[in-house]
């Protein structure tokens, strides 16, 4: 199965790319007619690439400016963190208690075998 990305997407990815593994470091400057011309588009995959790339939190459009690479604090790190814990717990909570449900569900069927293969009851 191919899947066919326009050149939004294709903007989106390389630019994500490249801001993630710091080649465009942060701070820096996104003038739209150099990755147009790097990339072979128009400005118009630029714009609606940077539009998402705001909404992901990577850049800031200044108004009147143009857009630049978010710089990475410390409280972007922590609150990074702290989402990824919520995230980590609440997928350990949920895994951890089917696999508890599982586990006595089995157990207690074992138990009522072994029980009735003894003859006891209580």
């Amino acid at each position: 199965m191919t899947i066919k990305m326009n050149k939004k997407d294709i903007v989106y990815q390389e630019l994500k790319k490249k801001i993630i593994s710091n080649e465009i470091p942060p701070g820096s400057s996104i003038h739209e007619a150099d990755f147009a011309n790097m990339l072979g588009v128009s400005k118009i995959p630029i714009r609606e690439a940077l539009r998402q790339l705001e909404n992901d939190g990577l850049v800031e459009n200044i108004s009147g400016r143009g857009t630049k690479v978010c710089e990475i604090t410390i409280k972007n790190i922590r609150e990074t963190f702290e989402i990824r814990e919520i995230i980590e717990c609440g997928v350990t909570g949920t895994s951890s208690s089917r696999v508890w449900r599982r586990q006595l569900g089995g157990s207690f069927i074992l138990f009522t075998r072994v029980r009735g293969d003894c003859g006891g009851t209580r």
